[in-house]
């Protein structure tokens, strides 16, 4: 690890040091289970997002030379959490750096982000003949199959397990798969997922990859329990996501059917701007409205072949794990997470 991040990390352990070191709450300033519920968190024992709450709700958070600090300047009033100062937006601003940059080790300068902005302006849109898509075709075709002219090979992506190659995890170029989701910004509406489920993966292998990877196994018994989405025939705006359980060796010898992965936690998809590229579009898949852990979590999707999808997760303003650790503020702007991959079987394309 670099200076530079061992410094932030630091940073970052004195100022949870500091949350953790706290009264307990005095009388009508704990969080209320609705305050609980919007960031996140149901239960008890969460120090961090308590201080965040007692802060944002002009309540005593035994910190009292910190909050005549943070008092001054400016207010904004907030209908949930009562007036919130300049000086609270900005620290909500540093939580989200450090949520979005140290935690995934990201320290590309920001030059060079520019750059790459810069530099996707003057590449083709297009959702079939991206470097990406071809190196994809390349990995699943059989001889006799064309790129531009077949339909990615579904059935050898699945049985070859590509997801689990290093090209989809250690040996991902961000870059490629960036540039790919950035041509495919003129899709149109016939590029919109068909109904039926598609398998999908979680791409690369950073820190919040392997945070994707591992979190539910508590309950799925599972590693790397999300397997892709499916949307309805009936209402194609309804999606649902795979999830495999693990029942065990010998129930799901008895029980085959068991192996599937099954449909949980539902969204609604809509095309809406992209928060990758905010003059563009993307297929949004919304689940604010329902009450499950991707509730504070916002997808978006781009078709690169026909039948492929990439996608982007975004933690949305609210959002909180492991009691409070991983957050992002309400106010704050939402962090990208991870890359993910969606493939489904497609007819032959026409020329």
């Amino acid at each position: 690890m670099s200076i530079r991040a061992r410094g932030a990390v630091l940073v970052l352990c004195a100022l949870a040091v500091c949350a953790h070191a706290r009264e307990p709450p005095r009388d009508g300033v704990a969080a209320t289970p609705t305050q609980r519920k919007l960031l996140g968190s149901q239960g008890e024992g969460t120090p961090v997002l308590d201080w965040i709450l007692e802060r944002q709700s002009g309540g005593e958070s035994s910190t009292p030379v910190l909050d005549w600090f943070l008092n001054l300047g400016s207010t904004q009033n907030s209908a949930l959490f009562g007036p919130t100062s300049f000086a609270q937006r900005f620290t909500n601003r540093v939580a989200t750096f450090f949520f979005s940059e140290l935690l995934r080790f990201n320290m590309t300068e920001t030059v060079e982000r520019i750059d790459a902005s810069g530099r996707r302006a003057s590449l083709e849109l297009t959702t079939t003949e991206s470097e990406f898509a071809r190196a994809l075709f390349d990995r699943t075709s059989v001889p006799g199959e064309v790129f531009g002219v077949d339909a990615l090979n579904a059935t050898r992506f699945v049985e070859d397990d590509i997801c689990g190659s290093d090209f989809l995890r250690g040996g991902l170029n961000d870059t490629m798969l960036d540039d790919a989701y950035w041509q495919a910004s003129g899709f149109t509406s016939a590029d919109i997922p068909r109904s039926g489920c598609y398998h999908g993966c979680i791409l690369g292998s950073g820190t919040y990859e392997a945070i994707a990877r591992t979190y539910g196994i508590r309950r799925t018994f599972a590693f790397d329990s999300w397997r892709g989405k499916c949307f309805d025939e009936m209402d194609p705006s309804s999606v649902t996501n795979l999830i495999k359980l693990n029942y065990g060796l010998l129930v799901e010898g008895i029980f085959p059917r068991l192996r599937e992965p099954i449909e949980l936690y539902p969204g609604r998809a809509e095309v809406s701007s992209s928060q990758f590229q905010p003059e563009g579009s993307a297929i949004v898949v919304d689940y604010s409205s329902f009450e499950h852990d991707f509730q504070f979590f916002r997808d978006e999707l781009r078709p690169i072949y026909p039948g492929v999808y990439v996608g982007k997760m975004y933690a949305m303003p609210g959002m909180s794990m492991f009691g409070g650790a991983l957050q992002v503020p309400i106010g704050a702007s939402p962090v990208f997470t991870v890359n993910f991959l969606l493939v489904g079987d497609a007819n032959v394309l026409t020329s």
